[in-house]
């Protein structure tokens, strides 16, 4: 969906994350794509790692995975 008055990338408000086999498999595929490295991938304990990325388009997610 288009950017518009009531759609636009953001950086802040809530955040979606996806899950994922695997952070670092994924990483590499964001620059290559076009996208930022937010937040490199880090550890939130037990629960697994989280890293934030921003894609082409200004979109904000986060990475979850037990790797």
């Amino acid at each position: 969906m288009p950017p518009s008055e009531f759609n636009k990338p953001s950086r802040v408000g809530s955040r979606v994350y996806l899950s994922v086999e695997s952070i670092d498999d994924v990483l590499p595929r964001v620059k290559k794509a076009g996208g930022k490295i937010v937040q490199e991938k880090y550890s939130i304990g037990k629960p697994g790692f989280i890293a934030i990325i921003e894609d082409s388009e200004g979109n904000v997610v986060g990475l979850h995975s037990m790797k």
